[in-house]
């Protein structure tokens, strides 16, 4: 009665995971796969005769791309927050608060799509030669992160007394399963040109 007993256990506990099917990553584990390029770019032009306090900018755009690992269920993020820092040293020894730049938080919607595999992959269309390249199926998401460059960025670079600010930008959402998903990356902002 006791092995019936235990065997029962095994198996209750089990049958849930035998559930999963393709996916094997609960909690979603997404990494960064790549920011391109590897920082965004602010340039200023020189004001006309008489218009020294104006500007007018370029920004240069970087993309974020996030991926999952394999067997990992999708998420979607739906909050961007940022801070930003100068490279000098806070009171604790991390790099200290930009002067003058305030915290972020942008609501937005971010999705990336679980990582799956094939059931059988010879079933589909690869477009190449050898079906095994095909078996699994990386789920991804791509975000700009221009929007992080808003008019105080844009004063602040102007009038700077650094070339280089970097925003903490952190990805804040959930995944397929309800659990909190979070991926955080660090994002140069590089001012170049004019500076009054």
């Amino acid at each position: 009665m006791k092995r019936l007993l235990g065997m029962g256990l095994v198996l209750g506990v089990m049958a849930p995971l035998a559930g999963c099917g393709w996916y094997t990553n609960v909690p979603a584990q997404i990494h960064i796969k790549s920011v391109s390029p590897s920082s965004i770019t602010v340039n200023y032009k020189e004001p006309g005769t008489g218009a020294k306090a104006l500007y007018d900018a370029t920004i240069s755009d970087a993309v974020l791309t996030l991926a999952g690992d394999p067997g990992s269920i999708g998420a979607t993020f739906y909050t961007v927050s940022v801070k930003f820092t100068d490279g000098t040293n806070g009171s604790n020894g991390n790099p200290g608060a930009a002067t003058g730049l305030n915290d972020q938080a942008i609501d937005m919607s971010f999705r990336v799509e679980p990582s799956v595999f094939r059931e059988d992959p010879r079933k589909d269309e690869l477009g190449t030669k050898n079906w095994e390249d095909g078996k699994l199926i990386i789920g991804t998401g791509q975000m700009s992160l221009g929007a992080v460059v808003n008019r105080q960025v844009l004063d602040y670079g102007f009038k700077r007394t650094s070339n280089v600010v970097t925003a903490l930008v952190t990805l804040s959402g959930y995944d397929d399963a309800k659990f909190p998903a979070t991926v955080t990356v660090n994002v140069p902002i590089t001012f170049t040109g004019y500076s009054q």
